[in-house]
């Protein structure tokens, strides 16, 4: 019988990797569903804590691992990933409430609203690394 050698498979980094690709894939999913639930739900589960909770879990192992952290104490370090992952998330959250109502007073289509859910998602993702980047290279 082969032997499974799973001991590159739990690193460190795959974690990080990982639960990196896992909160963006949720933070993409929270705002098609923040902003045109009809879209995603079709029954009668809500995926929103779901995703949120992958969302920030993505988010903080995602600061938990940047260079600017690296001094930092482990418990302090933890708090100010999951507090930057809070900031992060809530706050998109308000910004994809905001272009809900707009865009339902406009009657958009359901769909060009999850498209511009994805568009604002991917904007603000691009902007929160920017953001961390130009934090680790002031060290």
């Amino acid at each position: 019988m082969a032997k499974c050698n799973v001991s590159g498979v739990f690193t460190r980094d795959n974690l990080f990797k990982y639960a990196r690709n896992v909160g963006v894939a949720s933070y993409a999913g929270l705002g098609i569903v923040v902003s045109q639930p009809s879209v995603v739900r079709a029954g009668h589960v809500d995926p929103t804590n779901t995703l949120l909770a992958g969302s920030l879990l993505g988010t903080s192992v995602f600061l938990y691992g940047r260079p600017h952290l690296n001094g930092v104490p482990t418990k302090k370090r933890v708090w100010l990933s999951i507090y930057g992952s809070g900031l992060f998330n809530l706050g998109s959250l308000l910004i994809w409430a905001i272009v809900k109502t707009a865009t339902q007073e406009l009657n958009l289509h359901p769909i060009f609203r999850g498209f511009l859910s994805l568009a604002a998602s991917y904007y603000m993702v691009l902007s929160g690394l920017s953001w961390v980047d130009i934090i680790d290279n002031q060290k």
